[in-house]
């Protein structure tokens, strides 16, 4: 995969990694892309794999405002 197919591969994003990291970090970079129906949903998986995250929890707490 290219990263010209880097688009067509995030909408059809279903598996996550294992890294709540990784996971993380898709979901600010749908939050600075305005992909309000993606971040929630993103950053909820981040929290399952690190549910003491402080870092995944602040930004989550910013898109449900």
């Amino acid at each position: 995969m290219g990263l010209s197919s880097c688009a067509e591969w995030d909408d059809d994003f279903t598996q996550f990694p294992d890294s709540a990291d990784a996971i993380y970090l898709h979901g600010i970079s749908a939050l600075v892309a305005g992909k309000d129906e993606d971040e929630d949903r993103i950053l909820r998986e981040a929290l399952a794999k690190a549910p003491e995250a402080v870092p995944v929890r602040v930004p989550l707490a910013k898109v449900r405002r």
